[in-house]
């Protein structure tokens, strides 16, 4: 492979890493029975008096105050931080109110403006907690400076450059952007470290080719603030996914992708301006995501990938020169993108991405010979994105895709500090046993009480295929279970699982599998069977039935024309299609051409949108409801039913029909078309997801969509 090969490659690794989540190492809960239910999944032990949940709205928020153990006296906010709340009149939007059990309106807090809550009893008033202000990110580099945390973050809003801003926390949780001047700071790819009090970044990539790939460049920042740029080109060579770390008095960059492919160069400074090579010439092999840290007076290095594999050896050295490994195959599995840090006298990994995706395991290790895996599953997302530091003598896990923070004192029992919403981009949120529930490859099961309160059940490795790179799913609840119909459109496998309280999981019989490859599958439970249509090309459609025993064939050559992202549902004791997009076939010298103008940007029509409506009620007889239903052309429409209606979602509008033939305009929808639509105490709920920022969740009120958010507060 030519080096403008292997860079191309190791750019797309590096931006498919921070996009995208992978499946995380679980337990095997496919061998647990149903006869004997294991208990729930223990949350972190928490010191936790009371619960917020607020639905924050246009021009106020609607707050619940819960879970309190000791009598509270009054519920304080305001806009300003620094908000003396004994004397709260005289700040900013400064409120009080005694909660009654019923929800409190709030003014200070809106869709457009951050507040700071705070709880009084007894004892006194809590610390206070910003509500609705920037949450973790789920990428950049994080690390201590002056008592607080710093991350230097992406903000995808360019092609092919990254944006970048600084963001500075207190906790971990709560992040308050600082950078002003972000220009200089666009990058992927790079390392920063506190080196002679001050803030270094050093090298990383501006893009995906040249000449805005690696950098060698290297600023400074005495606040966090204001950079300046030390060495527009230093002595080691542009390089990306490397590592640096305090040495010996010394700043030392190791490894990394560069131009020329993966390397295994180190090079040092004392000022952070004048580089030096060291003379590594043996042992440790080329490599870039690897992890590095300082413990016991050594440099300690372990995992990465070099090319052609991903790596679990671990290497020490004393002086960064001569390296020697304490093992070549450790028991952690092979990866890349992991963090590695030294706590308490031993070195700690955790997460990072393997062969088959991302995980969310913890190992420990004295020496680095002999590694001991502390848990499978942390209980916080699987991450190739997050970091684990130690911040206040403590182990602290932050970022990993979602709006939360995770302290620890010994590696097993984790605190959490944030909301715990999921990521999920793959199925809708389904309503069963009086709660919430989503499942997704790369984040788990999870399930919700309020919609605004998510507890994560823990992972769903087991439900998928090792080889899924793309997989679908379905989720639905049927005859009191909750159903998982899960299969990939590459490899052809799927799996059913079922589940009566979403804790332990059976697997199910499997429909036959079609020798050809599927390009859609679509799941709804109607009457008393669950309906599959399985699509292998644009004409071959077959129809199964499944009565909670066995599968039946209802027909194997659907009369339905192909629709690639149509909505199904069952309305009204029938299976509906509605919508979606009939694809323009086209001869390969024209997609090839067709791609090209893609690439550049500019339009290339390859589909068209379908205003179809089709019906049947027992899957071999199927009728057109109509051709020209009285919605946009929708391209991946959310539909689902409530109040005996069909609801229609799709771009920022949103429709209704009570026949599936006619439809009305309801009008403007808030959320994006990267949501999830559900249903759950006759509201919509709504779970939108973006992979540049965590994600949010939405709930129907009588004056429209509001953002739930909660929070815990402490009093003693």
């Amino acid at each position: 492979m030519t080096s403008i090969g292997l860079f191309i490659r190791n750019l797309l690794f590096l931006l498919f890493t921070f996009y995208i989540s992978g499946c995380a190492d679980g337990t095997d809960i496919s061998s647990v029975s149903m006869e004997a239910l294991p208990s729930e999944k223990a949350e972190p032990s928490l010191s936790v008096e009371a619960r917020i949940t607020a639905w924050v709205g246009e021009q106020d928020t609607l707050v619940d105050v819960r879970n309190s153990r000791n009598e509270l006296t009054l519920f304080y906010r305001s806009r300003e931080e620094d908000c003396d709340f004994s004397n709260y009149t005289s700040c900013e939007f400064g409120q009080a109110d005694l909660p009654t059990g019923d929800f409190v309106r709030d003014t200070a807090l809106t869709l457009h403006n951050s507040a700071y809550y705070a709880l009084e009893n007894e004892h006194g008033i809590s610390r206070a907690r910003l509500m609705n202000g920037s949450k973790n990110s789920a990428m950049g580099k994080v690390l201590s400076f002056r008592g607080k945390l710093w991350r230097i973050t992406p903000n995808a809003t360019g092609f092919p450059q990254f944006d970048f801003k600084a963001w500075s926390s207190n906790d971990g949780y709560n992040w308050r952007a600082e950078q002003t001047d972000v220009e200089i700071l666009r990058r992927a790819g790079h390392e920063i470290v506190v080196f002679q009090n001050k803030i270094w970044l050093i090298a990383g990539s501006q893009g995906y080719l040249p000449p805005v790939g690696p950098l060698n460049d290297v600023w400074s920042s005495e606040d966090g603030i204001n950079w300046q740029l030390e060495r527009k080109s230093a002595e080691f060579p542009p390089v990306s996914l490397h590592t640096t770390v305090v040495f010996n008095d010394r700043l030392w960059l190791i490894g990394g992708s560069t131009a020329d492919g993966f390397n295994q160069q180190v090079w040092s400074t004392s000022n952070g301006v004048e580089w030096e090579a060291s003379d590594v010439t043996e042992g440790l092999l080329p490599r870039s995501g690897h992890a590095v840290t300082v413990r016991d007076g050594k440099l300690w290095l372990a995992g990465g990938w070099n090319g052609t594999r991903h790596l679990n050896d671990t290497w020490y050295s004393e002086d960064g020169e001569n390296w020697q490994a304490t093992t070549q195959n450790a028991e952690y599995r092979s990866r890349q993108h992991h963090q590695l840090v030294g706590y308490k006298d031993a070195l700690w990994i955790m997460g990072g991405r393997t062969g088959t995706g991302q995980v969310a395991d913890l190992w420990t290790s004295a020496e680095g010979e002999e590694w001991r895996q502390v848990t499978t599953d942390t209980g916080f997302s699987p991450t190739s994105s997050g970091e684990l530091l130690v911040f206040e003598d403590q182990l602290l896990s932050v970022g990993n895709n979602q709006t939360q923070s995770w302290f620890s004192n010994d590696g097993e029992s984790w605190e959490r500090r944030g909301e715990r919403i999921p990521i999920i981009n793959t199925s809708e949120a389904v309503e069963h046993a009086g709660k919430l529930w989503a499942v997704s490859k790369q984040q788990g099961v999870w399930s919700s009480e309020d919609g605004a309160d998510w507890t994560r059940i823990g992972s769903a490795d087991e439900f998928y295929s090792e080889t899924s790179s793309r997989p679908g799913q379905n989720l639905l609840s049927y005859n009191g279970r909750l159903w998982l119909i899960t299969h990939n459109l590459y490899d052809n496998l799927d799996s059913i699982w079922s589940s009566v309280n979403g804790h332990a999981w059976r697997q199910e019989p499997s429909p036959p599998k079609s020798p050809k490859v599927r390009t859609l599958v679509a799941a709804a439970a109607v009457r008393n069977e669950i309906w599959l249509r399985v699509s292998t090309s644009l004409t071959d459609q077959s129809i199964y039935a499944f009565d909670g025993t066995e599968w039946r064939q209802i027909i194997t050559e659907s009369p339905i024309p192909h629709a690639e992202e149509a909505a199904f549902v069952s309305f009204q004791d029938k299976f509906w299609q509605i919508g979606g997009v009939q694809k323009i076939e086209r001869s390969f010298s024209e997609r090839i051409t067709c791609g090209k103008l893609a690439f550049l940007g500019r339009p290339c029509e390859t589909e068209t949108g379908v205003k179809e409506v089709w019906s049947s009620e027992n899957g071999s007889d199927w009728f057109l409801e109509t051709d020209s239903a009285n919605f946009d052309s929708v391209d991946g429409a959310r539909v689902v039913v409530k109040n005996n209606q069909l609801w229609l979602f799709s771009g920022s509008k949103h429709w209704s029909s009570t026949d599936g033939i006619a439809w009305v305009d309801e009008g403007e929808f808030a959320l994006g078309q990267n949501t999830s639509i559900g249903v759950f105490a006759d509201r919509f709920w709504g779970i939108e997801y973006d992979f540049a920022k965590p994600p949010s969740i939405w709930r129907d009120f009588e004056d429209g969509w509001r953002k739930g958010l909660s929070a815990d507060l402490n009093l003693k």
